[in-house]
This record gives structure tokens, sequence and C-alpha cells, in this order.
């Protein structure tokens, strides 16, 4: 990645820049292949062609059919899709879905939804380690269980679950500095130029602690101190270790002004 000042990027859990053959790849359909896959002339089938074929590529490569692959605009979209269009279609068969504490607020939103609904709704809890216990999602199903939910790898914490090596695998350090807010902190470390978050981008309107800090047992006070700093492929060796040399000074000015 071609870097322009000398800021360091630290929340790669938020979003990522685009990979230069993602960017080449798709060069073609901005300007040359630009049709309405929906319209029934040559410039639509030509466009309704490449997304056919991409299809068929992620399908390939994840060993599943073609017209199961379903293209959204995000990840909550997708979480409500295949979380609602299971529970509904498989409403005959029960009404139980077992899910995990620290879910991403859109899969947990969902369930909420789903329990007004009329569906019934566990939520397991986690570990100090912010792992799943395998034990206590068997002990949750019974009979009218019709969905187990639980992601991969945490967002916030980046604790990965025991559900195979499969996904993408999440770089994540959730730090907490004692007796600082983690919002100021976030702001007195984008001064000097390093970009970090207190947890998900998509909670960045409320001033809540996480509440997957809260489930493996932080406490209030440490949660709302509390900072995510995510790794990319482009984070550098160099780039943490001037984010270490930054973070002294900023934290020891930062408790010396709340004393005031």
């Amino acid at each position: 990645m071609t870097r322009t000042d000398n800021r360091i990027y630290l929340d790669y859990a938020a979003t990522t820049p685009v990979d230069q053959s993602v960017v080449d790849a798709m060069k073609p359909y901005q300007k040359e292949i630009f049709g309405n896959p929906a319209s029934t002339h040559s410039f639509g089938q030509e466009a309704r062609a490449a997304v056919e074929q991409a299809r068929e590529d992620i399908a390939r490569h994840i060993g599943a059919n073609s017209d199961e692959i379903i293209f959204t605009g995000g990840g909550t979209e997708s979480n409500n899709l295949a979380i609602q269009r299971t529970a509904f279609r498989n409403r005959n068969k029960g009404n139980h879905i077992v899910t995990s504490a620290i879910e991403h607020r859109s899969v947990l939103n969902c369930c909420r939804f789903l329990e007004h609904a009329g569906f019934r709704v566990t939520y397991v809890g986690v570990g100090a380690d912010g792992i799943v216990d395998p034990d206590d999602v068997n002990r949750a199903i019974d009979d009218d269980t019709i969905l187990v939910s639980v992601m991969h790898a945490n967002n916030k914490i980046g604790s990965i679950q025991p559900i195979g090596e499969i996904g993408k695998i999440a770089h994540n350090v959730n730090v907490s500095f004692q007796y600082i807010d983690g919002e100021s902190l976030i702001v007195g470390l984008d001064m000097t130029g390093v970009a970090c978050s207190t947890g998900s981008a998509c909670s960045f309107a409320t001033l809540e602690p996480s509440h997957v800090l809260l489930a493996i047992g932080v406490g209030l006070g440490a949660a709302q101190s509390a900072v995510r700093f995510s790794l990319g492929r482009h984070t550098t060796k160099n780039e943490i270790n001037r984010v270490l040399d930054i973070l002294p000074g900023i934290t020891e000015r930062m408790r010396e002004a709340s004393l005031f």
C-alpha cells in the first residue's frame, strides 16, 4: 500500500484498504463493462456474465454451489438475511436459536427481533478469554433448536471460536488504559497520526461500553477505558514500535490532567 504520510492505521477491524489486485480486476467494470446486469441488451448481458462468473469462482473456492452465493451490500444485511431466513423457513421444525453473548450487534439485534416474533434465543456466555465453550452450546441445544450462530473471529477482542480453521482470522488487540477515557485517548492518538478505535465502527453513535468486554467479565470502568488496535497485512513492525513509543507520553499526560 502506497503511503502518502506518516500516519499509522491500526483500525483494520473497521475497514481495510482495497487490495491492488482487486482494484485492477474491477477497473474494466468501472468504464468499459458498465451495463446493468438486469438489462437484456448486450451491455447488460456482459455485466451479468461477469457477476455470474464471480459467483461461480466464489462457490468453487469455498466448496459451495453457485446458486448458494448471494451478493449483499454488507455484513449487517448478510447476517440478517442468513439468520431471519433460516429462522422463518424452519419455524415448522422449531423456534429455538442459540448464539453467543459476544456476537456482532447486527446478530444480537436480529435475534432480539426474532424474540419479539415468537422465537426463543439462548445467549451462551464466554470465559474471560472470550471463548465459547462447546459444551455450553451442546447444553443449550434442545429439540426445538433450528439454528446455532457463533462468529468465528470476534471483531472487538480477536478471540477465535473453536469452529474449525475456516473464515478470516482477525488480528485484534484490545487494551484498557486505567483512569483514561477511551474516546479521549482515541482523539489524542489521532492527533499524533495514529488511527485506532474504542470498538466497532457500527457503534460509533453510542458511548456505551463494549458488550463483548462486559460479557467476558471486564469491569465497567475498564471497559470504558478500552481501546482496540487492529492490525492488517500492511501494518509494519516499525509502525507498532512507533505506537509503543508514543503511547506512554499520551497516557501519562491524560492521567495527570484527570487529577485536576
